[in-house]
């Protein structure tokens, strides 16, 4: 290379010591350096090229000291005993950053701040932030993940941040979303989860969420005289009906306690005790009394088996698999059984195609 400068020079030695595991020699780095600090001690064999050798190596002590001086130390060292394989190298140590604990709440608003600049088109190193917000979100969620966990992380923000679809999902959600803040009723086509047909309701929007992927509705359910929760999805079709503030919520309604809930608490059938171990990296998704969770024992690693009262085993397994391996489903046997036939279906749907 020829020597376009300071800065030009400086950062092509360190681009090329910084992939450097073991010392160099000086010999070797102006053979790879192109000329930029003169010939090699080997070529000085007049006085011109003596001369040319020394200033060279006055120019990259120089430069050794000014990177020093910018925090990135070019040390000189032996790898072992003999002198032939004394030289330099870069200490890599000033391109680490310190190593960053954050907490659930911590770790979503970092999330949340750099969602922001992933969401600009052409933004640089997009898969790597991509990665980096998908352990925010998979941190945010109680998972604890160590530097290979990448693909565990990649899969839960893949799971759990995609919105379940509908055919008239886009032209419903806004209606709906308008109707909560008129507080207008809605009549509604709603088929639930195993049922056979479709039911004609009468609602009372108070609220709308997404969670976990999935937009819901609750309120106050006239054919059920209850509040009732909704899957926006199952929605078939939807309309506004009456007056603005033809309701109010119940006094006390907390919308965010509905948020919080659990997929697998959702209503769906008979409640089932299922049996869960956890290794350490995922044990933090089902703390005490969190969906239901109990601790009945734990392990000197960290991992714990938990027993989660599941109202919708579907959600449930869905979680389990998600995790690659990390949660392993014990018991009850419909639980085991359900969870293995879940196992062939996904096994089925990839057959034949390349292993990544």
């Amino acid at each position: 290379m020829t020597d376009d400068g300071p800065g030009i020079r400086i950062l092509s030695l360190v681009a090329l010591l910084l992939d450097r595991r073991q010392p160099v020699t000086l010999t070797w780095i102006q053979e790879h350096m192109e000329g930029a600090y003169g010939p090699s001690e080997l070529d000085a064999r007049d006085d011109a090229t003596r001369k040319a050798f020394e200033a060279g190596r006055r120019k990259f002590l120089r430069d050794q000291e000014l990177l020093a001086r910018l925090g990135l130390r070019i040390v000189f060292l032996r790898a072992g005993d003999d002198d032939e394989e004394a030289g330099y190298l870069l200490n890599a140590d000033a391109f680490r950053t310190p190593e960053l604990r954050l907490d659930a709440s911590e770790a979503e608003v970092v999330r949340l701040a750099a969602s922001l600049a992933g969401g600009v088109e052409g933004f640089p190193l997009g898969s790597d932030l991509a990665l980096a917000l998908a352990k925010l979100s998979a941190l945010a969620a109680g998972l604890d993940l160590l530097p290979g966990d990448g693909h565990v992380a990649a899969a839960w923000s893949y799971r759990h941040s995609l919105a379940v679809r509908a055919p008239h999902l886009d032209a419903i959600l806004p209606m709906v979303a308008e109707a909560v803040v008129e507080r207008r009723r809605v009549r509604l086509w709603y088929r639930a989860l195993r049922a056979e047909g479709e039911t004609e309701r009468l609602l009372d929007p108070w609220g709308l969420f997404l969670r976990r992927g999935v937009w819901h509705l609750v309120g106050w359910c006239h054919l059920r005289q209850e509040v009732r929760l909704f899957d926006a999805h199952r929605i078939r079709q939807a309309r506004p009906e009456g007056s603005e503030d033809a309701f109010q919520p119940a006094p006390g309604f907390d919308l965010s306690a509905w948020a919080r809930r659990e997929p697998w608490e959702l209503a769906m059938h008979a409640p089932m005790t299922v049996t869960l171990r956890l290794e350490r990296t995922v044990a933090g998704l089902f703390h005490p009394g969190q969906g239901g969770a109990r601790t009945t024992a734990s392990t000197p690693d960290g991992g714990r088996t938990v027993e989660v009262t599941a109202t919708n085993l579907d959600s449930l397994l869905g979680l389990v698999l998600s995790l690659w391996g990390r949660a392993v489903v014990l018991g009850p046997p419909e639980a085991v059984s359900a969870f293995d036939a879940l196992v062939d279906r996904v096994l089925a749907a990839h057959a034949g195609e390349a292993v990544p």
